[in-house]
């Protein structure tokens, strides 16, 4: 589980809308499941030794105890629960959460130790657990998820705060002009359905439209924040409220007008590939696909500090002088990070990568990665320059795959 960065940088007040046009889309809850299918929207929680004021009847055993409190509804129905982390020496840490919030509290949650990779390859352990309650302002049992980020051994105390995240999501969808797209809503901040209004704060909770229409949400033009306007197809709209039983939301034009942010492109076998123009290393521009017409070219996204890069690159030397001659081309794009063109250089040199490279030291950020909508390295693509269409992309293009799919592709131009 990866927590995402949803919500956009964006100010706090909904303006009013004067247009007609109102739209009631219906919704369906889904009580558990947005870590595993949407990822989740996280909420720090300061941990403190100070115990609370409200602590009325504390867990038995507690050995070195951090308190902290989360936030839950908005309006009537706001209300704080106390939680507990519990970090005794040489044990697994014990997560405590008063559901009810009368100072007492039952069994410890179950929280179990987690190991993932973040995006530079550096492998994180954490402690992941989930708890039902009732979503706020209302009777109905959702789930939220808590965890925390601990040192390599997984039993000492840090400074790490907790965290917690709605797991629970709501799905429908809404219709803008002549196309009806899938949408989903998720509950950034724990608010409930009474905190969607106007003059809600920002980041409160993030829409999700598929407007691409290719099932995964979370692309670039593709997440709102509620609170603000948003531009669909050239019209300005707005969410003015959410029904009290969460079943439905209600979409408005919005008397303000704000930019439309192009959605991310569809990367599948048998579409477009995003053309760009950009400047190789040794100074030559490059239009892609148009400039390798008559050949097939490999798009390959990679980084010096990439370990899965660096596993896959004698793969793809082999590929590139068997198949080069054959009318294969290879244009790498490096996604190394600000003043690396030495050690891009020498990489390449190392590691027998004698194609074109295109590097402008922006990360993830790199210009070429924001049009293919990339966040991670490593990326292949096998492009048809004639069509500019995807002949191949990710796994086929890997280990023993690499040369089936490259004889295959040949094959299928006639060569």
């Amino acid at each position: 589980m990866k927590p995402p960065s949803f919500l956009l940088p964006l100010a706090a007040l909904l303006v009013l809308p004067t247009a007609v046009f109102a739209q009631d889309a219906a919704l369906d809850l889904a009580p558990s499941g947005a870590s595993a299918s949407l990822g989740c929207l996280p909420i720090d929680v300061t941990l403190s030794p100070k115990s609370p004021a409200t602590l009325r009847k504390p867990p038995a055993g507690l050995t070195a105890p951090e308190y902290g409190a989360i936030t839950v509804g908005s309006g009537t129905h706001l209300r704080r629960m106390t939680v507990i982390v519990d970090n005794p020496p040489g044990k697994a840490p014990r997560l405590f959460l008063d559901l009810n919030s009368n100072g007492d509290f039952s069994d410890p949650i179950t929280w179990t130790r987690q190991r993932q990779a973040s995006p530079d390859g550096e492998m994180r352990v954490f402690y992941l657990g989930f708890a039902s309650i009732p979503l706020p302002g209302t009777a109905i049992p959702v789930q939220i998820g808590l965890y925390r980020v601990v040192s390599p051994g997984g039993t000492a105390a840090t400074k790490n705060p907790l965290v917690c995240f709605a797991d629970y999501y709501f799905t429908g969808n809404m219709t803008f002009g002549a196309e009806t797209d899938a949408v989903v809503l998720q509950d950034a901040h724990l608010t409930g359905p009474s905190g969607i209004h106007p003059g809600m704060p920002a980041g409160d909770w993030t829409l999700l439209i598929d407007r691409n229409r290719n099932g995964a949400l979370g692309e670039r033009g593709e997440v709102f924040d509620v609170a603000q306007p948003f531009n669909i197809g050239g019209v300005s709209y707005e969410i003015s409220a959410m029904a009290a039983d969460a079943h439905s939301l209600t979409l408005v034009k919005s008397a303000r007008s704000v930019p439309e942010v192009a959605p991310a492109p569809v990367l599948a076998i048998g579409r477009k590939a995003p053309g760009f123009t950009a400047q190789t290393l040794s100074g030559k521009p490059v239009t892609f696909p148009d400039y390798y017409r008559g050949r097939l070219v490999l798009l390959q996204f990679w980084a010096t500090w990439c370990p899965n890069c660096r596993k896959e690159m004698p793969d793809l030397s082999r590929a590139f002088n068997a198949y080069h001659a054959r009318g294969v081309d290879f244009l790498g794009v490096s996604l190394d990070k600000a003043g690396q063109t030495a050690a891009v250089l020498a990489y390449t040199q190392a590691h027998r990568m004698p194609w074109p490279q295109i590097y402008d030291g922006k990360y993830l950020d790199a210009a070429v990665a924001q049009v293919y909508d990339l966040h991670s390295t490593p990326g292949l693509f096998l492009v048809d320059a004639d069509t500019g269409k995807i002949v191949a992309m990710g796994a086929a293009l890997r280990g023993e795959n690499l040369t089936t799919t490259l004889e295959q592709a040949l094959a299928d131009r006639g060569r």
